[in-house]
């Protein structure tokens, strides 16, 4: 596809969510065509309809799995049971990272860039992010949506080949060079 009809999917991915539907576009080019600067373009089009609307760049290449889930903690639960006796138990819960939106009403965009550079135990984490819309007891907003840009497995890029349980849960579109965006864009 046409970098210039990137704009169209973002719509198309927003309008799903709005419906309660899940719709991740991945957009796979070469280093280059224009597909984060074309998204983050669409990002400031949404922010003139709303200037609440949300915008996060996550770099999954210098993530970790606990940047993701948040940092484990413990926790001690009393709980009764049968008998009446309370027992104390110790449970681990995850401190929440700072970049999650906690606006339950909001809306916007969480742009994963390069989810192909990221190791595995970071791109493990995406998937119940990508499915789901969670990660552990932390929901995404029901406004946001989830967008990711790669570059491809097979042109020299230090990226690594996207497991099919993870690549499927993205729908991948492939962006060609088109010089008439090219001119536009510049």
């Amino acid at each position: 596809m046409k970098p210039s009809h990137i704009p169209t999917v973002m719509d198309t991915a927003l309008a799903a969510r709005r419906a309660g539907e899940v719709f991740n576009p991945l957009f796979t080019g070469e280093a280059g065509l224009g597909k984060s600067q074309i998204v983050q373009q669409w990002v400031k089009l949404q922010k003139k309809r709303n200037p609440k609307f949300g915008f996060i760049d996550l770099r999954i290449a210098y993530m970790e799995a606990p940047d993701l889930i948040g940092l484990p903690e413990n926790e001690v639960v009393t709980e009764e049971f049968v008998k009446g006796d309370p027992i104390q138990t110790r449970i681990t819960n995850h401190y929440q990272p700072d970049f999650w939106p906690r606006d339950p009403e909001s809306e916007g965009l969480l742009l994963l860039e390069e989810p192909n550079r990221g190791t595995s135990g970071t791109t493990n984490c995406l998937m119940q992010l990508l499915t789901d819309l969670k990660v552990h007891k932390y929901e995404l907003p029901k406004g946001w949506i989830i967008a990711a840009c790669i570059n491809p497995d097979s042109s020299g890029y230090d990226v690594a080949t996207m497991d099919t349980a993870l690549k499927d849960r993205f729908v991948d579109f492939e962006v060609e060079y088109d010089a008439l965006t090219f001119i536009e864009f510049m």
